[in-house]
């Protein structure tokens, strides 16, 4: 966070004085002026939108300019008696925002996943995304024989699937008999599914493995159970669509989000990602470039030079406004009214478990670490199986590996 303990810095600012003539934002971005230290001014002939108008009147680090594509939605809350509503602000999603979504069927109810990863494996997509922690095995060589090590591959990884195979394994266990422990040798075959890890190494899944997996959208290799950026939801899906947020980063104001979201249209925006200087608490902010203020230039910025939350804006534009500009925010408009979206019925008994509010989503300031991907579902299945899948006990010796079933170009 930007403290600011100094009160002499606060009588130094009140002292900064502004040019009589004035500018407007596009001259900021076609003149190359940035970076540099502005301030809005709300004369009272025009209109300035609510989210943005408390950042009037201050002065603003003016940090970089941008421009991109964006979608506008709204979040959908499910009211325990049964209706979807729009609620809260809109939201603003830029199209690199790096998150996964899933489309939400018409009756609003989860969207397929494989469960297990032999269903993985009958569709064979080129990539998996994997919903539930696992964990699979790597084969390596120990004293001129191959064995395998535990590889534990977290939730939100993204694993290319080469193949399917088969392997036999030789394995002894002891077992008791009469009170003498005795080896007792066997032969078992296992299948997998071959993929490639974030490491770039070789990664066995078992069939049996149990859990929640999509597989992630290419152009023309598509099927129900997949998931997208919002890059292929804009370039692909028809408007309005409703989706769910499955993975990603929240929006970093506090608000009304469940992870459900009504997408309503897509715009391209120029925009100037700027910094509050003089708060006790610096914050970023996206000001649209058409927006229709006046800007004020100051004299000189030299009674700004040396001051901590000065100092402190410059760090916080140079560290976070590439990521900041990738993340879901809300309209500085304030629309707040809610709207009925459906009525389901069947679902007015209880709440859906998942959506929630989340309320704990803060500003990015100095002190933060950057804001972290999280899952937006709260159901999670056991990826533990119980059949002998998993080679767990004994010693496992590999006689043979066989592949079975290549990667198609078809899923």
């Amino acid at each position: 966070m930007a403290e600011n303990s100094d009160d002499g810095d606060q009588e130094t600012l009140g002292i900064v004085s502004w040019k009589s003539e004035t500018q407007v934002l596009t001259d900021l971005r076609n003149n190359n002026q940035l970076p540099c230290v502005r301030k809005l001014s709300a004369d009272g002939t025009q209109s300035i939108p609510v989210g943005l108008s408390i950042y009037c009147e201050q002065p603003l680090y003016m940090y970089k300019k941008c421009q991109r594509r964006q979608v506008l939605g709204r979040t959908i809350y499910h009211d325990a008696s049964g209706p979807y509503y729009e609620v809260g602000q809109t939201l603003i999603i830029p199209d690199n925002f790096e998150g996964w979504f899933e489309v939400v069927p018409s009756d609003f109810g989860k969207a397929q996943v494989f469960r297990t990863i032999e269903a993985v494996s009958k569709i064979m997509p080129r990539k998996l995304f994997t919903r539930t922690p696992v964990t699979g095995i790597r084969i390596v060589e120990e004293d001129g024989q191959q064995t395998f090590k535990e590889r534990k591959i977290p939730a939100g990884s993204i694993l290319l699937v080469n193949s399917t195979v088969s392997a036999k394994w030789k394995t002894c266990a002891e077992k008791s008999i009469r009170k003498k422990k005795v080896e007792e040798w066997s032969t078992v075959e296992i299948p997998y599914l071959k993929c490639t890890d974030t490491d770039q190494e070789d990664v066995l899944l078992p069939f049996s493995t149990k859990g929640r997996f999509s597989s992630v959208y290419e152009k023309d290799m598509n099927n129900d159970r997949s998931i997208y950026r919002i890059k292929e939801l804009i370039e692909n899906s028809d408007m309005p669509i409703i989706v769910r947020l499955v993975y990603g980063k929240a929006p970093v104001v506090p608000c009304i989000f469940t992870g459900m979201i009504a997408l309503r249209e897509t715009v391209s925006q120029s925009f100037i990602i700027a910094s509050t200087i003089m708060n006790k608490r610096n914050v970023l902010i996206e000001i649209p470039d058409n927006l229709s203020c006046a800007v004020r230039v100051p004299e000189s910025e030299e009674p700004l030079q040396g001051l901590k939350t000065f100092e402190d804006s410059k760090k916080l534009c140079e560290k976070y406004a590439l990521s900041f500009a990738s993340l879901i925010k809300l309209s500085p408009e304030m629309d707040t009214h809610h709207m009925k979206v459906q009525y389901n019925p069947q679902k007015s008994k209880t709440k859906e478990s998942g959506l929630k509010t989340l309320d704990l989503i803060t500003n990015i300031s100095l002190t933060d670490e950057e804001p972290a991907d999280r899952f937006m579902e709260s159901d999670s299945d056991s990826v533990q199986s119980t059949d002998q899948s998993m080679l767990t006990r004994g010693i496992f010796k590999l006689l043979e590996l066989t592949e079975v079933k290549r990667k198609s170009t078809d899923c």
